[in-house]
């Protein structure tokens, strides 16, 4: 006998593979060295992303491999690139019920670090 499951409509991760995920966790490990754990989620500009994931996608286009800093695949600095920018743009989709860093306002204020919206005082 089995038990119901209502999955319909609900993502379906065994469809990833995650030793292909590996190259994007290395260029995590290397930021997290040179920056810090988590770093990225302080806040990145969504062009400056884009940019980025260019550098690394001509890089590649080129026949350049490996980048010259890392050492690292440019295909893992692609795939973060791609997991920061949706990262950030589902945090403005959300925003204000997201996790983003609040910023503190005069007196009793709380903002928003990504919209400005005045969370406390709504």
């Amino acid at each position: 006998m089995k038990g119901d499951r209502f999955n319909e409509g609900k993502l379906r991760w065994s469809l990833v593979h995650y030793k292909s995920l590996e190259p994007l966790v290395r260029v995590l490990e290397f930021g997290a060295k040179k920056y810090g754990d988590y770093n990225w989620q302080k806040g990145l500009d969504k062009k400056e992303i884009l940019e980025s994931a260019m550098r690394h996608l001509t890089a590649l286009m080129d026949g350049e491999v490996y980048d010259q800093e890392s050492g690292l695949h440019h295909i893992g600095h692609l795939m973060c690139n791609a997991m920061f920018y949706e990262y950030f743009d589902a945090k403005e989709r959300d925003c204000c019920s997201c996790e983003y860093p609040v910023m503190r306002g005069v007196g009793e204020n709380e903002y928003c670090a990504l919209c400005q919206k005045n969370i406390k005082n709504e």
